[in-house]
């Protein structure tokens, strides 16, 4: 719940969503946003780690590495659509 007024971002709505198919795919994204040495290469620390930016750039990542042929246009439907695919295998 977001008792706090504030606009969720993409990617936190992104990982509720494809709870329900699969925590697996989000708990592994939350488990490489949180590697130090990953957080310390980008400079991310506070608010960017709380809202999920540093996820959402490892998903960029895997989406791109394994389905970058199928992107067309708009980044948040295909990450979107790509965590689908993967919470459904």
């Amino acid at each position: 719940m977001n008792r706090g007024g504030s606009h969720l971002e993409e990617q936190e709505i992104r990982n509720c969503s494809i709870r329900l198919l699969s925590n697996e795919f989000p708990n592994f994204l939350q488990k490489v946003a949180a590697y130090e040495i990953l957080r310390s290469v980008l400079g991310h620390s506070g608010e960017l780690l709380q809202n999920g930016y540093t996820e959402e750039l490892a998903l960029r990542f895997f989406a791109m590495k394994n389905r970058g042929e199928t992107f067309t246009h708009d980044v948040s439907d295909f990450l979107t659509q790509y965590m689908e695919q993967v919470a459904k295998k």
